[in-house]
């Protein structure tokens, strides 16, 4: 018998008493799928004559929905359950399909303008949409989700970021640089006919286009298949299942074929693959090396993968969010890994925090990072660990250490700030130091223990409140 999770266990009711319509909001891996079999199963013993539509943006996350409901199917014959793309719903705007119940999965996908035409198509009496990405223009389109997961409340593997850099080329640096030069000389004048109240459309096409080619010098840095095709090698032979992310099908196809011409069996997964790409085969365990684009950030659900390498990226809380979240389900008590390939002196370099589920990763201090199933993120440390989570209670970031500190000093220095908090110390991210300098050591009583009523005080005068 599955156990379920406290907000599955709830969800029916609390969708209900919102109206039968409404939306969640829960990490990757935290069983949004059952929990909409639950939601389907409760409406269809109620209605078992009602037609059920189910959508989402890739038929690989329909074929989920459908493994899950082709084995209580035969509790409901004369219901009709339809599976269907954004896509495919879109395109019928001119047609109005009824059903009893809309099922929209990763519905943040169906903000855009083309799929939001989905929502028109289908003429339906109630509703219920899943995502683990709330963007903005979905709470506008939609309210705010009735149920909201907590990241701490669903048991993960503890993930272990580690960042790995590398240099461009001499003659990337150079083209890189030519570009910089041209995009800040453009930028210049573009802003200076916008402040004249002029138009300058033509010039922004081409400062989009040259700031495209600077990101993809960025994004095929030669080092990065070299270096790459090291980590998968170095994983691989540990025994481990590995995933790796690119941004362009040409540097995810080279990768695959460089593995397999050292006869490392590696896959290919992409939209324009043959027949569909390799998904498969790395699913039944016929090769442990999966090569991929962004294609594979959402739907796919292997635990097996132990190892993720992002080769290239752009990183948004939302891509990371999804990268990481392959990662997230348990697997026979396992650690995992995500690397991160990083071009020194390039846009990834200057990523210095991301941020996932509200929880920041120092990014450029993310070497030997774990994540453990409590959402919590921390360093291995000798007698302990040191763990970076949110601080609610004065709603603040923040770190703690788990020893006592050895003095009770004040200190501030780079972009942190620590204090003597309740016999720990708190360092804290305050990213406007200029508004701190005026304070000095001889603000703080060292000689007590802070409370968190102290530390809000302070924060409170120097208004550096997050």
């Amino acid at each position: 018998m599955v156990k379920l999770y406290d907000w599955q266990k709830t969800a029916v009711n609390k969708w209900i008493q919102n109206d039968m319509k409404g939306y969640i909001v829960a990490p990757t891996g935290s069983g949004k799928t059952l929990g909409g079999v639950l939601i389907i199963s409760w409406f269809l013993d109620k209605y078992p004559n009602s037609t059920v539509i189910i959508a989402a943006h890739r038929k690989r996350i329909l074929k989920q929905w459908k493994d899950e409901l082709d084995i209580r199917e035969h509790r409901w014959p004369n219901a009709k359950i339809i599976y269907s793309t954004y896509q495919t719903l879109s395109n019928k705007e001119e047609e109005s399909i009824y059903a009893g119940l809309f099922v929209a999965d990763e519905i943040h996908r169906a903000t855009s303008e083309k799929f939001r035409l989905s929502f028109k198509t289908v003429n339906y009496y109630s509703m219920i949409g899943f995502t683990a990405t709330p963007i903005p223009r979905l709470q506008q389109l939609f309210g705010k989700p009735f149920i909201k997961v907590p990241l701490k409340d669903v048991p993960s593997p503890e993930i272990e970021i580690e960042n790995v850099y590398i240099n461009l080329e001499p003659d990337e640096r150079i083209k890189r640089k030519k570009l910089s030069k041209g995009i800040a000389r453009l930028s210049s004048q573009i802003k200076k006919r916008q402040e004249q109240g002029l138009e300058y459309a033509n010039r922004e096409h081409i400062l989009k286009l040259m700031i495209m080619k600077r990101r993809r010098i960025t994004y095929n840095a030669h080092q990065r298949i070299e270096t790459a095709m090291d980590l998968i090698k170095r994983e691989w032979r540990d025994g481990q299942r590995v995933i790796t992310f690119s941004r362009t099908i040409a540097q995810a196809e080279l990768l695959c074929w460089k593995l397999n011409e050292q006869d490392i069996a590696a896959g290919i997964q992409h939209s324009g693959a043959i027949k569909g790409g390799d998904l498969e085969l790395y699913l039944n365990g016929d090769i442990d090396i999966l090569c991929s684009v962004q294609q594979l950030l959402e739907g796919f659900n292997d635990p097996s993968t132990t190892v993720a390498i992002a080769v290239s990226f752009s990183i948004t809380p939302t891509a990371l969010e999804q990268m990481i979240g392959r990662l997230r389900r348990r697997w026979h008590g396992v650690d995992k890994k995500f690397i991160f390939i990083i071009a020194k002196e390039t846009s990834d370099e200057k990523k210095d925090s991301v941020k996932v589920s509200k929880t920041t990763i120092p990014f450029h201090k993310a070497n030997k990072y774990f994540w453990d199933y409590r959402g919590e993120i921390f360093q291995k440390k000798e007698g302990g660990r040191r763990i970076y989570y949110e601080c609610t209670n004065i709603d603040l970031k923040a770190y703690f250490y788990n020893h006592k500190p050895k003095g009770g000093m004040f200190k501030l220095y780079g972009m942190y700030l620590l204090i003597p908090i309740e016999g720990e110390i708190l360092e804290l991210t305050l990213p406007r130091m200029p508004q701190l300098t005026r304070y000095s050591s001889r603000e703080f009583d060292i000689h007590k223990k802070w409370t968190s009523e102290d530390l809000e005080d302070f924060l409170n005068r120097v208004g550096e409140r997050e």
